[in-house]
């Protein structure tokens, strides 16, 4: 085997480990995450349906018909996500009577990358300063106030004290919203416009030999 040729071998090996190392730091190559459109509490399915201007929450539950609502939110919206257990994070209260409360992301919010940068927010998830509560109170469901005042994103784990701090705002029953045209459930999430896995490491490659 020639110099030249076990020179390059040994450049490529070289780029090849730096890859793996700069993957697993960075979490560049991880596979991207999903948004929620669906959850699940008790016997009410869920579904957050973005086809409009304004998002729309449709609530289905085999003990009653099908009621479809427009939310005072802009589309699109989803469901803050527990990551760790892949579904619509929510929590429960058995001191207050067994509430639970799982909390929506509503309109994007608008920032720019110096802006996210600055507040810590990931440069391509989808984030908002528009969060809203779903409450399950006895067998009810109902929306919690809008808070126009918050910043995170969909595919974060939010801290339980969001959700405790629910308990003490008011709540509205589903029928003092504006109906919506029932439709047709949409699939149970929505992928990230993100390059996948193999996109990303094609790329990298393509970088350390440019």
């Amino acid at each position: 085997m020639s110099i030249k040729l076990i020179q390059c071998c040994r450049l490529c090996a070289e780029k090849f480990i730096l890859l793996i190392l700069f993957c697993g730091s960075a979490s560049l190559c991880a596979e991207p995450q999903a948004l929620m459109i669906t959850a699940t509490l008790e016997s009410f399915q869920l579904t957050l349906v973005n086809d409009n201007k304004d998002c729309q929450l449709s609530v289905a539950s085999v003990d009653s018909a099908l009621v479809s609502i427009v939310l005072p939110n802009q589309s699109p919206c989803y469901f803050f996500q527990d990551h760790l257990k892949q579904q619509a994070q929510h929590y429960t209260y058995p001191k207050a009577k067994g509430v639970k409360v799982l909390l929506m992301a509503g309109t994007a919010v608008k920032a720019s990358r110096e802006q996210r940068q600055a507040k810590k927010l990931s440069l391509d998830a989808y984030c908002t300063q528009t969060i809203q509560a779903l409450i399950l109170e006895e067998g009810v469901i109902k929306l919690g106030v809008v808070d126009r005042n918050a910043l995170a994103c969909a595919d974060d784990r939010l801290d339980e004290i969001r959700y405790r701090q629910v308990l003490k705002q008011p709540r509205q029953a589903l029928d003092t919203f504006p109906k919506a045209p029932i439709t047709v459930l949409q699939p149970p999430v929505v992928p990230l416009e993100r390059l996948s896995l193999i996109e990303v490491i094609q790329k990298k490659i393509q970088a350390l030999f440019d």
